[in-house]
């Protein structure tokens, strides 16, 4: 490889670790919002597909599923630390629907989150 096609690499990667950066500082400020991937990308100024092909090529998920698991980890720690009702708890971490979270949460850990509650 050249000089030239190292520099490229370099570049892309340097280009792709800002964007991702970017997104991760955006969803933890925002996650609680009824954010979505279209919201992400526009606010770094990419289009969704290719905010899709850089989460799959270095981070190995979609953008979706990464906002996705950021709420559930966010959930788990409210429920360890929080009193909330589900409900409370689903609006905190950007979900309007309790019972699409509930489904989400049990997918992602195998339980609801009240059963994981009382097993805190």
């Amino acid at each position: 490889m050249s000089f030239i096609g190292i520099k490229k690499n370099i570049t892309q990667k340097d280009t792709a670790e800002k964007y991702i950066g970017d997104v991760s500082t955006y969803i933890s400020n925002n996650y609680s919002n009824n954010i979505k991937v279209h919201d992400i990308a526009k606010y770094v100024n990419i289009t969704g597909a290719y905010l899709f092909r850089l989460f799959k090529e270095y981070l190995h998920t979609s953008p979706q599923q990464f906002l996705i698991n950021f709420r559930m980890e966010k959930a788990c720690e409210l429920l360890k630390d929080c009193n909330f009702t589900t409900g409370q708890l689903a609006r905190s971490i950007g979900y309007r629907d309790v019972l699409l979270f509930s489904k989400i949460f049990k997918k992602s850990f195998g339980i609801s989150p009240s059963d994981y509650r009382k097993q805190l």
